[in-house]
């Protein structure tokens, strides 16, 4: 990774907070209360591999200013990409470590996030995100290769500023993984990973904003 890309994510403290889906719904981390008003855009991934789900939210203005930095900088996108299968591999696993409080796990998994979403046909079909709304990435991985993943993302777009809640997110990823079965068998084939009990579910609401 660049260096300019290294300075994001070292000076990048803009998160709001953070959460995991348990059992019980999310578990929330709160970095900066100062921030938990104006407009936001919510960050949600998913590992197929072990049905981790992590959710991050951030002021739309540094989401905005994060992903036009990726869109400028292709030469980045694998290293950025990489990164991102890296830490969620970790993070799903439980081994992500702490590098210290203002540069931890969640903050930079978060901004190559925000930096890969200029990257994709998504960020365009949002309108770049600047009405707001939630990008997601579903990751399809390979259970004995981090590196050997298909990143997928997807975009709803509302200005509601507020995390889906847990079944409904679940109701939306299961549409997806359903549709790419369909329309992508060989993203399954390939990395070794068949999960059946992904069935077609209606979602009503906002339209959902489909492209690699």
């Amino acid at each position: 990774m660049g260096s300019k890309q290294k300075d994001v994510l070292l000076d990048s403290k803009s998160f709001l907070l953070s959460m995991e889906m348990s059992d019980l719904g999310w578990d929330r981390t709160v970095y900066d209360l100062e921030l938990t008003t104006g407009p936001q855009v919510i960050l949600y991934c998913y590992d197929l591999l072990t049905n981790w789900v992590w959710m991050a939210s951030l002021p739309r203005q540094s989401f905005i200013e994060l992903s036009k930095k990726g869109f400028e900088s292709p030469h980045e996108t694998e290293a950025v990409r990489g990164g991102i299968a890296t830490l969620i591999a970790q993070a799903a696993g439980n081994t992500a470590v702490k590098t210290d409080t203002t540069d931890n796990w969640e903050q930079q998994l978060g901004t190559l996030l925000s930096l890969y979403a200029g990257t994709t046909q998504t960020w365009d079909r949002a309108n770049r995100f600047k009405d707001g709304g939630h990008f997601f990435v579903v990751n399809y991985r390979n259970v004995d290769d981090v590196l050997s993943t298909k990143l997928r993302p997807f975009a709803l777009v509302d200005g509601k500023n507020v995390a889906l809640p847990p079944a409904e997110l679940a109701r939306i990823l299961r549409k997806v993984v359903s549709d790419d079965q369909l329309a992508h068998p060989d993203w399954f084939t390939l990395l070794c990973i068949s999960f059946p009990f992904f069935i077609p579910l209606a979602v009503h609401g906002p339209s959902l904003c489909h492209a690699a």
